[in-house]
């Protein structure tokens, strides 16, 4: 395998970055912790500081856009099974002809029409995101979409580590399952998404409910998967023998980007203290045999050239592709990971329109529809394109 290809910095990217010198772009995602201006001490500080920029980048694009009064909002305390609970957090585009108040708490909705959803896991290496930081892109698919977005707030890194995230992962969506009627839900058009961490959490869910689809002889309850630039393969169990050479795999080849450079993907890994990597299947989902895999449904990728994680979404969609798994399929060649950070970077909006056209495209009913094997979108902004996109996914 060779997709080294898509791993050298667009023009974009170039044009962008020296356009706008005081973002300092290239430099983002290095020298996290030291003395130095802008660098914490710890794991824990600098989380704070990312989840609170999050927050009010969030509110301040909510502001400005007014979306937030064309929604209701409900947060729900879900149960875990170690007797806690986690924030989850639904979206609902307000009724043009009676339309009620744009938030609440707790609030359920037996009356209403069930809906598709889409059940949404947040990026962040585990460490990073907060329920707040995902209000501006969640209201925004919300409504783009017609339908709710189900926002589940995992706990992280440094308190919590493996497997934990995995367990409040499941633990939601089985409670989404279960309370499907009074949330307003299709239990059977659901569809499970996440970004970077969140793919990880959303192939772990996919892997467990598969399995246990295959083993109590039902059907499977995810109407189809969306992996965006997605965590698949632990750093331990890294499958160096299946790339042409060592140079031309992604976790090589971009350990040097920007956003996730190596030293920030080692910190999210390490924090996360998986202990015995190699055996850890939910960990390692990209790693899964194809007998395993059997009965997936459809899966949509949106993947980062210039990106350590890329070639993971290679080797996963392969295996699903070589089981008649229908693929979706598209990479932004030479664009970091979690680029969407930037929101007036011209491919942002491109990122937007193709979450949500992921999501639609999932819940189709076409028989015929699937990207043809081994052959990947690539996207690539037209000149002419202004990138005039506002919010900021959190979505390391």
């Amino acid at each position: 395998m060779d997709n080294s290809q898509y791993g050298s910095p667009s023009a974009e990217w170039r044009s962008y970055s020296s356009s706008h010198p005081e973002l300092k772009m290239d430099e983002d995602g290095f020298n996290d912790f030291g003395p130095g201006p802008g660098q914490f001490p710890n794991p824990t500080a600098l989380r704070d500081a990312v989840n609170a920029a999050r927050e009010e980048a969030s509110r301040s694009f909510l502001s400005a856009s007014g979306l937030d009064r064309k929604v209701s909002v409900e947060t729900h305390d879900v149960p875990t099974r170690d007797g806690s609970t986690i924030p989850v957090r639904i979206y609902r585009p307000l009724s043009k002809t009676n339309p009620s108040s744009p938030s609440s708490t707790n609030h359920t909705t037996s009356s209403q029409k069930s809906q598709p959803a889409y059940l949404y896991f947040h990026g962040g290496g585990m460490l990073f995101g907060t329920v707040a930081t995902e209000d501006f892109s969640c209201i925004s698919w919300s409504l783009a979409l017609g339908f709710p977005v189900i926002s589940v707030c995992y706990r992280h890194t440094p308190d919590f580590t493996f497997p934990t995230q995995i367990h409040d992962a499941w633990d939601s969506f089985e409670w989404v399952i279960q309370n499907a009627d009074k949330l307003g839900v299709d239990p059977e058009s659901i569809v499970v998404g996440g970004i970077s961490a969140g793919g990880c959490l959303t192939a772990s869910i996919l892997y467990t409910e598969t399995r246990l689809a295959r083993e109590q002889k039902r059907r499977n309850r995810v109407r189809g998967q969306l992996l965006i630039i997605p965590w698949l393969i632990h750093r331990d169990a890294y499958p160096l023998g299946l790339f042409k050479e060592e140079a031309c795999c992604s976790m090589v080849q971009c350990r040097d980007a920007p956003i996730l450079p190596k030293p920030r993907y080692d910190m999210f890994t390490d924090l996360f203290k998986v202990e015995k990597p190699k055996e850890e299947r939910l960990m390692n989902v990209g790693l899964a045999t194809e007998e395993e895999l059997q009965g997936m449904p459809d899966t949509a990728f949106i993947v980062c050239g210039w990106d350590m994680l890329r070639d993971e979404a290679f080797v996963y969609a392969d295996k699903l592709e070589r089981l008649g798994v229908r693929t979706k399929k598209h990479i932004f060649p030479g664009l970091p990971h979690a680029f969407r950070k930037y929101p007036d970077l011209p491919s942002s909006k491109r990122w937007d329109d193709l979450t949500v056209e992921s999501v639609q495209w999932l819940l189709r009913d076409d028989s015929a529809k699937g990207d043809e094997k081994g052959v990947w979108k690539t996207e690539i902004p037209d000149e002419s394109t202004t990138g005039e996109s506002a919010g900021a996914a959190g979505s390391l």
